[in-house]
């Protein structure tokens, strides 16, 4: 990037959901309510300061913010838009008054979580994120990997409710969070791992929001051309064509917080099982696996031509599969280890579906 900074609008959001949606591999949450609060809460305020992370300062503590709990949850347990200003209020008590706010993970509604507070606690948005994509546990984050704290983390509920927690590692902090999510009816508003700007520079996943709202864009300007090919499009980020199908069967529970779950992909006498928690870990047909984790793994409904998320697969949907190459740092062993395919009790090793390289490097235009 070239300079600090950009504006964004009610237009930008837009594109946030759509690329917001691809990048958190089917997780994160449907962004539909949020990004309606993010909306309201920009023609309130005015428009959100995006900044570079190079342009935090090096002493200003900044807030990785978002939602925990199972998506489907989600859908019905709204949240009140009162929850990120608590957290921030909260955290200051704890002598760490919060100069800016970013997701703490791109995927879904969670890529909406700052917007939806910046703008009347008068902070920037950091264009970062933790996790490159979203997964299913807290401590799967590049904090944990450069041994940032997790404390103090704050969790809120719908309903005002909240609890500061402090734990000595991040594992520790994301059964505590769980825990605690599970009591607050499966779905809260959760900020951990708070840092320093100088923490923020040497570790955050950079350009991460300025990339899903170019993807966006993009398939807004396909299809209004009617050229949206999501496989064609996906291409210039490092994507691959996986398969192409009818949605035959989808079978999950809710298990500790979690949206479990396998759905079945047939297309030309041949059979796709995908797994999810949460997040899409892996699609198999028979006993291969085309794509794992940490490689993005999306689903498009073939009518609309955008991302579908777990929540919102169902029966008879005509569907296409395509991957897309994961941030590098969880290519790294230590990442591997963290977010791999046997992280999550898969019996195989992870094997990349394309060259590999950053996830792309976001073209929107700063000002």
């Amino acid at each position: 990037m070239n300079t600090l900074k950009a504006i964004i609008g009610e237009k930008e959001l837009d594109a946030l959901a759509i690329g917001a949606n691809i990048l958190g591999s089917g997780g994160g949450g449907d962004p539909a309510y949020d990004m309606l609060i993010a909306k309201e809460c920009i023609r309130e305020w005015g428009p959100v300061l995006l900044l570079s992370v190079d342009a935090i300062d090096d002493q200003s503590w900044v807030a990785p913010i978002g939602y925990m709990g199972a998506p489907l949850i989600c859908l019905e347990k709204l949240p009140s838009g009162r929850e990120f200003p608590i957290i921030v209020k909260e955290l200051a008590k704890c002598k760490k008054s919060i100069g800016a706010l970013l997701p703490f993970e791109i995927g879904g509604s969670n890529a909406f979580a700052p917007f939806c507070a910046a703008g009347k606690l008068g902070l920037p948005v950091l264009d970062a994120d933790t996790f490159g994509r979203a997964f299913p546990e807290m401590n799967m984050s590049v904090c944990e990997l450069a041994g940032i704290s997790p404390s103090p983390a704050i969790i809120v509920d719908n309903h005002d409710q909240y609890a500061i927690v402090h734990a000595h590692d991040g594992v520790s902090m994301e059964r505590k969070l769980r825990a605690l999510t599970t009591s607050m009816g499966a779905s809260a508003a959760v900020c951990t791992y708070p840092m320093q700007g100088r923490q923020a520079k040497e570790i955050l996943i950079k350009g991460s929001l300025s990339l899903a709202i170019e993807m966006g864009k993009t398939f807004i300007e396909a299809s209004e051309k009617g050229e949206l090919v999501p496989s064609e499009i996906l291409k210039q980020w490092g994507g691959t064509f996986l398969c192409e199908g009818t949605i035959v069967n989808n079978v999950s529970s809710l298990q500790d917080s979690f949206l479990k779950g396998e759905v079945c992909i047939e297309g030309g006498n041949r059979q796709w099982t995908i797994h999810y928690q949460n997040e899409f870990l892996a699609i198999q047909e028979n006993n291969h696996f085309l794509a794992t984790t940490p490689d993005i793994i999306v689903v498009f409904d073939n009518d609309s031509g955008m991302p579908v998320p777990v929540e919102r697969l169902a029966f008879g949907l005509q569907v296409s599969v395509c991957a897309l190459p994961a941030p590098t740092i969880w290519q790294t062993p230590a990442g591997l280890a963290c977010v791999g395919p046997r992280a999550f009790g898969f019996s195989c090793d992870y094997q990349p579906v394309s060259e590999r390289g950053k996830v792309g490097c976001a073209r929107l235009e700063l000002i």
